[in-house]
């Protein structure tokens, strides 16, 4: 059984961009950056996931939105907490003992000039089988709507 924060109110907004800007120039870098504590309270009750799954990795699963201009299409993206998943949007997220967090940090240089859109939500699943034993929901800090959405200018 999957436990989970499976009602929107009790999304967490722990996926941050950084600069977050509703334009940007091409070249520009953006940092894509987050960091789950493994003592956390996200699911109603106090709960170490690295105690309760020996899970080292988790899943972080992003969103986006089918021919729309998501975030990792056409872009350098260079992960330097972490590593890339198998697809474009799938990231692990590493266990940090030294500051007991899972964390992923990944620099975006925008290639692409045009609209971006990404779904302001995702998830990360802990537990080392092919059903997580927890799923985390997320959301950008800072994104008020449903969507991530900016520009990209010459």
């Amino acid at each position: 059984m999957v436990v989970e924060n499976w009602e929107p109110e009790s999304y967490v907004p722990l996926i941050t961009i950084s600069p977050l800007q509703s334009s940007y120039t091409f070249g520009d870098r953006i940092t894509l950056s987050v960091t789950v504590p493994a003592l956390n309270d996200f699911f109603g009750e106090s709960i170490d996931l690295i105690d309760e799954t020996g899970d080292e990795m988790g899943l972080l699963q992003l969103i986006s939105v089918e021919g729309m201009g998501d975030l990792f299409q056409d872009n350098q993206v260079t992960v330097k907490k972490g590593s890339q998943g198998r697809f474009p949007v799938w990231f692990e997220m590493a266990f940090n003992a030294e500051t007991g967090n899972y964390e992923l940090e990944a620099e975006i240089t925008l290639n692409r000039t045009g609209s971006y859109t990404q779904l302001a939500e995702g998830s990360v699943d802990f537990g080392p089988s092919d059903c997580p034993d927890f799923k985390l929901n997320l959301l950008y800090a800072g994104v008020d709507e449903q969507f991530l959405e900016f520009s990209v200018s010459e």
